[in-house]
């Protein structure tokens, strides 16, 4: 440096100098070339991002902005290149090279800064990051030059040479601090504007660079939020890179080693810029058609190998990661830079020789650090946030596609509950591990660096410290791992859980119409308990880990100061040593308290990874199972040869079907029958691809429509369940309309075929839903149509006119290949081909006449059924136009809620819009889920506290009081002590005797206050009792006489004074102390064990609230609501209140007791901070509480846009055999990932303005740290070093605590969101009581079975019309009653209201002289049985099926199986009636499910029946043999019957037709029949059906 200066580089004793005077080659040389080097180290870097930036648009245009920054910094450049002139023509002085140097340096880097800033303006760099953090440090190191100049001109020296020094350093400084104003501006951003439909995407991009740092950006959301309430169209839209699309393709990318693919990844056609900047008005179509699409074949399960998910997750933004590493890295050594500038400041306040100066400049360096801390902390934490959000949609959107492509056997092992889990707690879990990863290596880092600095500060005293903490960590260890099994152990409850719950709602109808809910109740409560046990035992485990990390730092600091104090004579703990140790020690405290809490997050995580690798690793259909081939030489479109098939890869899984061959001509018409579970569904799965190919070859060529048993129907409108994709083409859409007989239906209709059809397809019946899926496969235009028995749900006369019109010869299929699964026998004369299935084989193919004469089983099943021969004289009419739309003919059963939804749209559209909205409106059935607004209402508060038990929050408050008030003490004592210890080293009259006494008791003092956690105030009662003792005995002393003293040996009286005392000083306050260590040393760890314990109480407490009140909900709640929607209350909200609340409370009462303590210790050390605490808290409590209304409203919108994720999975997962079949997986992933990016929207929403919260609330506390040490400063002299010391180790944790006080604040009241949703399922309007003890009827009531309805009335709710209006019928013992009527008659609400699943609203219904509107529902409800249309299996043994209480014996049992045709079935299958259903009895055909559907209704024998459809899914002669057990097993039982197969009600006691709601007629059929202006007769007339010909006994009767 001789070479480059003429002066010295460095002044020692710049600190005593009376102004802060740096050398001029200190100036001239390291602060002139800081910037530059940092400028030259970052820039490879900033090119680097350039060049690989993903987004690239247009450039920006040339703006006024740009030209005054390139004029500033030409003009700067121009200062350069005056100042390199003028020092080489000066002649008179020495010159020095530095002078040269810096500003040739500086003309070097500006040249290379006007070319940067032109290229970010090519590359729509709106604001460069670089050039603001260049010219920042140039305005600072240009302050010295400026300070030094123009004092020496002022007062030492007025040359010419210090007066253009001056002019040079003050354009310097003014064309610096000009350029650093100007790149803290953002250029203007000129979008095409927005459409009223479209929200705008994130604006960090485009925001100016200290906003970005700041979070400047989010201000508008959060006043908005702040001004009204926040709705999803507030939220912005995600970049492209953040869309699930893009993600899941990345990491899938990963997966498939493919590394360089997904950093290849470029958007160029699918970059906002090219719609924001496109110079085309037209607005794309489709944004997401340019996306990267997913691949949705998967390879053979047998050349697929095992996924290790989580590296490929890391892997696919390992970069981000450790971008997110290296802002943590400068964060930590930030944070460690406090201790050592608060040792200045203490160093500073023990020097009364040094400036004042010195001491601000501590004190401003100080608040400049910790802002530092702040804004890389923050920039860290946004960073992790938007990696935990693309870990959220990456694993989310793996699952859909992984779900999509799920072989029948994994699906089967993986419930639709465990699948939902893995989507919303495993996920998020992932994604809010991202926070806080880096503390794994950031952690034990941070141990080290502290413990390295505290050894500067304490030598050698430190290792009991050391040895205390590595003795402590394998035992926390120990119980991570305790605690790691039981998460893995609550995940499996937890799914066992949902997956029950899941079974119990969408089986709701069953429940209720059988009074079974008690019965699950309790099985979901034992699981619950269960679940319960786990979370206790992990709340005590965790509160010991808590006790341990919170007791490490006391008990090394406490190790530390005694070998300290005690090692040497010289050793004085001073408040330097002290308070930069204690500093020290508090950061030492965060990585331990929180170490533990991340690896129990990445133990969970773990647990998490298992499952959802498990679960992404499960078996895949096999994509090659079926061969794609062109039709063959003989024009064969579908060839199966030699096939053998099974449900899944395993070798002792039963084979299902063998020895299939099986040949089907193009356009011909093949009809596959055979009975219940023959393998008939099995042979339409094998062309599907649904089934594993043990042996033979399957081709098929062409597209495939497949029409499922059971109907699929989306909850969307009529049209979009149709179109399903589709173009929209008007002839083509109304010939299907036609077609399938649905233009009559669309009629009664509120909107038409824009009615909004309910989840599951609630407010349709099960015929209309049939024929909605037929309509379907009809609009597709495909070539192959796989039909399964889609005629089952309607009458004969309206499946004769779908068949002649849709499926038969002359029909829109007629050059189309229909492959049709039936059990009917009315068509098959004009099939091509019938292909007889018998146990799992084709027994026999060929024509309707060759079959006849050869296959028995053929013959058999026709000959079986009576009216075989009318039903099909009525289908042979092809040329003759029915007198009647077939809609109005009796033909189809509602579904019991199916007449009730219906009436309540229709009466909805009617009543409650008014005309002229209607055409605005539709008429939503399923409503958005509704979102809570405004602050969190006081009685969800009480609502928690209630549920925690007040016994146990007075505790918690009485623990927390204690904790706090020993805190206190602690830190005040160890203020006094250090100024006691630096009096008595000035002190010259102390003897080493008692320097070392007043040693002990400090250390004494401090250790019992540190270690107890509340027992101070304890000691100081026992001081005073020490100094009553002594003054009482002294004053006692002097009042004797002298005889006394002559008496008594002096020895005595001082033996008294001296070892008596020192007992009562020592030894008995020592005990005292032990014994209320070993008390009330356990404190910090009760209270959070009570916290933990009284959360356990109230999630106990409050999921058996909500699943009670969601259990005791009418029908009408379930019609409404969407499944997922329910789900998600117990999954996500329930999840929340075990998991996330407890430790927010947790948190909260400790960082309040901090931020109490530290308020309290800032206003003993100096009453200034007040002028500093007040406007400061003023403006905390501002944005406090403007933070506050957004956040929670964030949180709402979380929630509510949560759960349209969940419900499309769960109908994807029934409609998946659709899905695959119609080959439309890519556009059911789209829907998802469009929800799943809403969903996330929300979410990153909410974690900025977390951040924002963050930056001003730690700005707050930097301000207020700043504030302390300047008045420390100017107070010096009236305050001691370790009150100066206590104030800012204080004031420097508050800027930590401060933001999690309110974080956790925030995060209690947005998470006190889910008690808020969970109560509101609790307090659901209950239906009418279970039961009424006073009003309880007989045990074996009913006896006889007898029903008198007088004038009932009914209707669904109470703005609605009637339903059935003035019903009057009496029903005798033992009559069999058949029920017809049109669509919406009221059929199926007369049923239910005999359930009370509906109320009358007049009238009554007397049941052998018992009016059932008096007694409980369950009363009612297990006295009367159902057989409903749906067959609904829950998970669980056959016996559970049949009787979930256990009220039967197996024999009876067996015997209702033996009735229904299943014995033999269930006797084959391993352990009988043990034997395992799956969810929804998926191991079942549908015939199966209906029958054991049907034994579950014999085994009650109950007196009085109602078949509701109960032999629509079965075969006719399966039929046939049910009708005649019912006729027997009934024989004296009242049975009313709804039935679309006139066969069936044929034979009853009386006939009930309905219309409008209203009773139309109500007789005996041959009476009804004799007359023929009935509606009965007209029905048997146009269905061709003589009834005397069919029953010969009615005319003989």
């Amino acid at each position: 440096m001789i070479r480059l200066c003429t002066t010295p580089f460095w002044n020692n004793s710049i600190t005593k100098a009376p102004y802060p005077y740096l050398t001029e080659c200190f100036r001239d040389t390291a602060l002139q070339w800081f910037p530059i080097g940092i400028f030259w180290l970052i820039l490879p870097l900033w090119m680097w991002m350039l060049h690989k930036r993903k987004i690239q648009p247009k450039p920006l245009p040339i703006s006024s902005l740009f030209i005054i920054k390139m004029v500033f910094t030409i003009l700067f450049l121009l200062v350069q290149i005056v100042r390199i002139i003028y020092y080489t023509l000066q002649l008179d002085t020495e010159k020095s090279q530095a002078n040269m140097i810096s500003p040739i340096l500086y003309t070097i880097t500006l040249l290379v800064i006007l070319w940067l800033m032109n290229y970010e303006r090519l590359k729509g760099m709106f604001c460069s990051g670089l050039l603001f953090g260049f010219w920042l440090l140039v305005f600072l190191t240009i302050i010295p030059d400026v300070i030094d100049y123009s004092i020496e001109y002022q007062q030492r020296n007025k040359s010419r040479r210090i007066l253009n020094e001056v002019i040079r350093v003050w354009l310097h400084i003014i064309l610096a601090f000009g350029s650093f104003i100007l790149h803290c501006l953002a250029e203007k951003y000129h979008f095409s504007k927005l459409a009223a439909d479209e929200r705008p995407i994130v604006p960090e991009l485009y925001k100016s660079f200290p906003s970005r740092l700041t979070f400047g950006w989010v201000t508008p959301l959060i006043i908005r939020g702040y001004k009204q309430s926040l709705t999803e169209e507030d939220c912005w839209e995600l970049e492209i890179s953040e869309r699930a699309v893009n993600v899941v393709h990345r990491v899938q990318a990963c997966f498939e080693g493919k590394i360089n693919q997904a950093k290849a990844i470029a958007y160029e056609q699918s970059k906002i810029w090219n719609k924001n900047y496109t110079s085309n008005s037209n607005k794309i179509q489709d944004e997401d058609q340019d996306l990267p699409s997913i691949e949705i074949k998967g390879t053979p399960a047998k050349t697929r190998k095992p996924t290790i998910f989580w590296r490929a997750l890391f892997a696919a933004y390992k970069g981000k990661l450790i971008a997110g590493g290296l802002l943590k890295l400068v964060h930590d050594l930030l944070q460690f830079s406090g201790p050592m500038i608060l040792k200045e400041v203490l160093t500073f306040f023990n020097d009364p020789t040094a400036p004042t100066w010195l001491g601000i400049f501590y004190a401003v360096l100080l608040g400049a650090t910790v802002l530092c801390q702040t804004l890389f902390l923050q920039a860290y934490f946004h960073r992790q946030y938007i990696v935990g959000l693309r870990f959220r949609s990456a694993i989310t959107g793996l699952i859909y596609r992984k779900s999509l492509k799920l072989s029948n056997s994994a699906k089967q092992g993986t419930t639709t509950g465990e699948i939902v889990n893995l989507m919303s707690i495993d996920a998020s879990r992932f994604g809010d591990i991202t926070s806080y990863i880096h503390v794994l290596w950031s952690g034990p880092f941070q141990i080290c660096l502290a413990l390295v600095l505290l050894y500067r500060q304490m030598q050698l005293a430190i290792i009991p410290g050391v040895l205390l903490l590595i003795l402590v960590i394998p035992f926390n260890l120990f119980l991570q791992r305790i605690i790691k099994k039981l998460a893995t152990k609550q995940m499996v409850l937890k799914d066992h859980r949902i997956k029950m719950m899941n079974e119990v709602l969408n089986g709701i109808k069953v429940l209720k119409l059988y009074a079974w809910e008690l019965a699950f109740i309790r099985r979901l409560n034992d699981i619950r308990e269960k679940e319960l046990s786990c979370i206790r035992r992990k709340a005590v485990l965790n509160a010991m880990s808590s006790a341990v990390w919170a007791f490490a730092p006391i008990l090394v600091c406490i190790a530390t100061f005694a070998t300290y104090v005690l090692s040497s004579e010289n050793n004085i703990l001073t408040a330097e040593k002290a308070f930069v140790s204690l500093a020290l020690f508090n950061l030492l405290r965060f990585p331990l308290v929180v170490f533990p809490t991340v690896v129990n997050s990445i133990i969970e995580a773990r647990v998490s990874n298992k499952r959802i690798q498990k679960f992404l690793n499960n078996e895949e259909i096999d994509e090659y199972a079926v061969n794609r081939t062109s039709i063959d030489s003989d024009g064969n479109i579908i060839k199966i040869e030699n096939g053998s098939f099974r449900w899944s890869n395993s070798i002792d899984d039963t084979i299902i079907l063998k020895n299939i061959n099986l040949k089907i001509r193009q356009g011909s018409l093949v009809a596959l029958i055979g009975s219940v579970g023959s393998g008939k569904t099995s042979i339409l799965s094998v062309l599907l691809g649904e089934m594993n190919k043990i042996t033979g070859q399957v081709d098929v060529n062409g597209t495939i429509a497949y029409v499922p048993q059971t109907a699929w129907i989306l909850n969307a409108t009529l049209k979009q369940n149709i179109l399903f994709g589709k173009v929209f083409n008007q002839k083509l859409y109304n010939q299907v309309i036609e077609a399938c007989a649905l233009k009559p239906d669309f009629d009664i209709l509120p909107q038409r075929d824009e009615t909004e059809i309910g989840e599951k397809g609630i407010n349709l019946s099960g015929g209309q839903r049939q024929r909605v899926s037929l309509a379907r496969a009809l609009y597709s235009e495909a070539d192959i149509y796989l039909l399964d028995d889609p005629l089952s749900a309607v009458d004969a006369h309206v499946g004769a006119h779908i068949f002649r019109t849709a499926i038969g010869p002359n029909s829109l299929l007629k050059t189309k290949t229909r492959l049709l699964v039936t059990h009917g026998v009315a068509h098959l004369h004009k099939c091509n081909e019938i292909v007889v299935v018998s146990r799992g084989e084709i027994v026999d193919h060929g024509p309707y006449d060759e079959l006849m004469s050869k296959s028995k089983i053929l013959r058999d099943l026709v000959y079986a059924i009576v009216t075989e021969g009318n039903e099909r004289r009525a289908s042979d009419a092809d040329a003759r136009t029915p007198p009647t739309s077939p809609i109005e003919i009796s033909e189809n059963i509602f579904k019991t809620i199916g007449d009730k939804a219906q009436n309540e749209t229709i009466k909805s559209a009617t009543i409650e819009i008014p005309s002229n909205e209607l055409k605005e409106k539709k008429d939503k059935l399923i409503q958005k889920e509704t979102v809570e607004t405004g602050s969190v209402k006081l009685n969800v508060f009480l609502t928690y506290i209630h549920a925690c038990t007040m016994p146990m929050v007075l505790l918690i408050f009485i623990l927390f009081s204690l904790t706090t008030l020993t805190s206190l003490s602690t830190n005040i004592w160890l203020s006094r002590w250090t100024d006691r210890s630096k009096n008595e080293t000035i002190s010259t009259n102390d003897t080493s005797s008692s320097s070392s006494m007043s040693k002990i008791h400090g250390l004494t003092i401090y250790s019992i206050l540190g270690f107890c956690q509340g027992t101070y105030m304890m000691f100081k009662t026992s001081l005073n009792a020490s100094r009553k003792l002594f003054n009482r005995f002294l004053l006692n002393l002097f009042q004797l006489s002298l005889s006394f003293f002559e008496q008594t040996p002096i020895g005595r009286i001082i033996n008294r004074f001296t070892n008596d005392f020192d007992i009562i000083d020592d030894v008995i306050m020592f005990t005292l102390r032990s014994t209320l260590n070993a008390i009330l040393g356990f404190v910090a760890f009760s209270l959070q064990f009570f916290v933990y314990f009284a959360a356990y109480a109230a999630s106990r407490k409050l999921h058996s609230s909500i699943l009670f009140g969601v259990l005791r909900a009418p029908m009408a709640f379930f019609d409404t609501t969407p499944i997922g929607r329910i789900i998600n209350r117990f999954a996500k909200d329930i999840d929340a209140i075990d998991s996330s609340l407890p430790t927010s409370f947790s948190s909260s009462f400790t960082t309040l007791a901090h931020v109490l303590i530290t308020i309290i210790i800032l206003i003993y050390g100096s009453w200034l901070a007040i002028c500093a605490l007040i406007p400061l808290a003023i403006v905390f409590s501002f944005i406090q509480r403007v933070y506050v209304a957004s956040s929670r409203q964030l949180r709402r919108l979380d929630s509510s846009t949560r759960s349209p994720v969940y419900s499309n999975f769960g109908e994807t997962i029934q409609g998946l055999s659709s899905i695959r079949a119609y080959n439309v997986q890519q556009r059911f992933i789209d829907i998802s990932d469009r929800l799943l990016d809403r969903n996330q929207s929300c979410y990153l929403a909410s974690c900025i303005t977390n951040r924002w919260l963050a930056v001003r609330l730690e700005a707050i506390a930097n301000a207020l740290t700043l504030c302390t040490a300047l008045f420390a400063v100017l107070m010096r002299y009236r305050l001691t070093a370790g009150i100066v010391g206590l104030t800012i180790t204080y004031a420097m944790q508050i800027t930590q605590t401060l933001n999690w006080l309110v974080r956790m604040a925030s995060d209690i009241e947005t998470n006190i969101v889910s008690v808020e949703r969970v109560n509101e399922y609790a307090e659901l309007k209950p239906e009418a009581p279970w039961d009424i003890p006073e009003k309880k009827p007989p045990i074996d009531w009913p006896t006889t079975g007898e029903i008198q309805i007088n004038k009932l009335s009914t209707k669904y709710r109470e703005n609605l019309e009637l339903v059935l209006q003035d019903i009057t019928v009496n029903i005798q013992p033992g009559e069999k009653i058949g029920i017809i009527g049109r669509t919406g008659s009221g059929k199926s609400s007369f049923c239910i209201t005999l359930f009370r699943i509906i109320e009358p609203t007049n009238g009554e219904i007397i049941v052998d002289n018992i009016d059932i509107r008096h007694i409980g529902l369950h009363d009612l409800r297990s006295k009367i049985t159902i057989i409903p249309q749906d067959a609904v299996i829950f998970a669980g043994t056959v016996r559970f099926n049949v009787d979930p209480f256990g009220n039967y014996s197996d024999a009876e049992i067996w015997t209702a199986l033996e009735l229904v045709h299943l014995k033999e079935r269930l006797r084959s299958m391993e352990n009988g009636l043990s034997h395992l259903l799956t969810e929804g009895g998926e191991n079942l055909s549908a015939g199966e499910r209906q029958l054991l559907c049907m034994a579950r209704a014999l085994v009650r024998k109950s007196k009085i029946f109602v078949l509701d459809e109960a032999t629509a899914a079965i075969d006719m002669e399966t039929d046939r043999l049910i009708q005649m057990t019912i006729r027997s097993a009934f024989k004296n039982a009242t049975v009313i019957t709804i039935a679309h197969r006139l066969h069936t009600i044929l034979d009853s006691t009386k006939i009930l037709v309905l219309s409008n709601g209203r009773l139309q007629e109500y007789d005996e059929p041959k009476r009804l029949a004799a007359n023929p202006e009935s509606a009965f007769a007209k029905l048997l007339r146009d269905a061709r059906i003589n009834l005397f010909t069919v029953n010969p006994n009615l005319e003989k009767n």
